[in-house]
């Protein structure tokens, strides 16, 4: 085993070929190469079990070999051919970065599909979000640096897809509709909503409709105006919110609450493609208010000024300092 694995985080390791093969066929010998070396570095242990949970959200399967070339081709020449399902809203944003958002995207989407062809992966790169058209007539828009999945085939039969990061969906009437998180489950008939779902957060807002959140053994059901939040006890916590008079990310505004610092900066590294340094002391600080994505700038300065934090742009690197 190569010892580059001993800098991947799950992310890595997630798009990489020899580990999906091991995540998918453990009775190989590769797979035996994969466990030696996981009890020679158990430092790379809790690493290791993230990317396989990642994968294990996404609820992907093992191809069959037999025939699995010619499938990856036949699906390579329909998407070459069929027109794109997926609107892209485009903000401004430097051309390189561009260029390594694309090519991180294709890389990610061969990776996965070499594998796993029978599962459609759309992901959202930094800076850009996106507007996926479902089998069943529903939309999904995704925020930036967010991933959805589903198995086309399958899925009008069971209408589920598996979701990281959030995304709100507007859903045909139909049988039951369900998106996987790895927090929990949201279950629907025919509605509007929006689910957020990164690190330990899970957030569900109801705009129409009825929507059932589950969570380990806990569900709630939300009704129109009504938002479920998860608390750091792993409760489901219901509140009220204006669906109508309030902005949210769709329109390029991002609201907080009572939120550390750490979650609000980490949508600014999404939105603007920028890496954020500053102190663990200003990370737990609490933010509420908001910012919008016409700029970094005036981001900043809507989340920093209040708090009386100074900040430091140089290029795509941002210090905070008090």
């Amino acid at each position: 085993m190569d010892d580059k694995y001993l800098s991947y985080e799950p992310d890595d390791l997630t798009v990489d070929e020899s580990f999906l093969r091991y995540a998918s066929q453990p009775n190989t010998e590769e797979a035996d190469q994969w466990n030696a070396w996981i009890e020679k570095n158990p430092s790379m242990k809790e690493k290791v079990a993230s990317a396989q949970q990642l994968l294990s959200a996404l609820e992907f399967r093992t191809i069959k070999t037999e025939g699995a070339a010619e499938r990856i081709w036949d699906r390579i020449d329909k998407s070459v051919t069929e027109e794109p399902t997926h609107q892209v809203r485009h903000r401004k944003i430097r051309p390189l970065h561009i260029i390594g958002a694309v090519a991180a995207g294709l890389a990610l989407l061969i990776a996965f599909r070499l594998v796993y062809p029978d599962t459609s992966i759309i992901e959202s790169p930094y800076g850009q979000s996106l507007t996926v058209n479902l089998p069943d007539a529903s939309t999904v828009q995704l925020n930036d640096g967010s991933r959805l999945s589903y198995d086309p085939g399958q899925f009008l039969d069971g209408r589920t897809l598996n979701l990281r990061g959030e995304a709100f969906f507007e859903v045909q009437k139909g049988a039951s509709f369900q998106v996987h998180t790895i927090q929990g489950v949201v279950t629907v008939l025919g509605t509007s909503f929006n689910v957020f779902s990164r690190s330990d957060r899970f957030i569900v807002h109801c705009h129409t409709g009825s929507v059932r959140v589950e969570h380990q053994s806990s569900s709630v059901v939300l009704k129109p105006g009504e938002m479920s939040m998860l608390d750091q006890k792993g409760a489901l916590n219901v509140d009220n919110f204006d669906p109508i008079g309030t902005k949210d990310w769709r329109s390029g505004v991002f609201n907080y609450e009572n939120v550390p610092l750490q979650q609000v900066f980490a949508e600014i590294e999404r939105q603007f493609e920028v890496k954020i340094k500053t102190s663990e002391a200003i990370y737990q600080q609490t933010y509420s208010g908001f910012f919008n994505e016409e700029s970094l700038e005036d981001a900043l300065h809507s989340v920093c000024w209040p708090l009386k934090l100074n900040t430091e742009i140089n290029k795509n690197q941002v210090r905070i300092s008090k």
